[in-house]
Order: C-alpha cells, then structure tokens, then sequence
C-alpha cells in the first residue's frame, strides 16, 4: 500500500470514528432534553408533599377562624350580659 492510500483509510477511519461520536452525542442530548422536559420522580414527591402542607395548613386555617368565630360570639354575649347586669343594677 502506498502512503497516500493508508493516509486515505486513516482518514477515513478517523472521519468514520468522530461520526459515530458525534451521532453518540446527539443521542445523549436529545436524551437529555426529554429528560428535562419530564418532572422528576423527585420533584413530583415534593410538590405532593408541599401539597398535603398546604391542604394542612388550609384546615388548620379555616379550624382556627372557626374557633375566633366562636370566641367572638362568646365575648359579645358576655358583654351583653354585663350591659345587661349594669342596667339592672342602675335602676
């Protein structure tokens, strides 16, 4: 064989080489961008967790407006109850 034909088939092997890196490579990629476009199985836990938080403290929320509700009735009638109590001890 003649230089220039083993140069040739170097080449060729070397071009056929990087080709194939390159397709290997390209694969990875689009690979990875339909990964990334997919949430994790981590990412969705922790958002189901941070929803169950926020449905607790939703409930939390609305028990604890309930019981100022409560309270807030409470005192009024107590405070009736005195104004009553006054006017009855005024006459």
């Amino acid at each position: 064989m003649t230089p220039v034909i083993l140069f040739q088939e170097k080449s060729e092997q070397a071009r056929n080489a990087n080709n194939s890196i390159i397709q290997n490579l390209e694969a990875k990629i689009v690979d990875l961008e339909n990964r990334l476009r997919q949430p994790s199985a981590e990412s969705a836990e922790e958002v189901r967790k941070l929803r169950n938080r926020l449905q607790e403290s939703e409930r939390r929320l609305q028990e604890t407006e309930q019981q100022i509700d409560e309270l807030e009735t409470k005192s009024e009638s107590w405070r009736q109850e005195v104004r009553d109590a006054t006017m009855v001890s005024q006459l």
